[in-house]
């Protein structure tokens, strides 16, 4: 479960990007954009599925995505790296 959800989640990322950013792939707008609908489709059925079977699943799903989204603010706010650093 959590190795799906890590895909789909990053699948959905790649898809959104790609439709941000069409002229530079060249791909459809319109394929990116069924990409990301079906991965969230996809994503928001395993969880409902997970949670029917197992409700502990919804907390282990919760912590991870929040603890990765943590990580990510924490990157981006204090890493030296981030895209939201000014240049000097």
């Amino acid at each position: 479960t959590l190795g799906s959800a890590g895909f789909l989640s990053v699948f959905a990322v790649v898809n959104a990007a790609n439709f941000k950013d069409e002229e530079t792939w060249g791909a459809g707008r319109a394929l990116s954009a069924l990409g990301v609908l079906t991965c969230v489709a996809a994503f928001a059925t395993m969880v409902w599925q997970s949670v029917g079977d197992n409700p502990s699943t919804a907390w282990v799903l919760a912590a991870l995505f929040g603890g990765v989204g943590a990580l990510e603010v924490a990157y981006r706010t204090l890493g030296t790296k981030g895209p939201r650093k000014r240049r000097s």
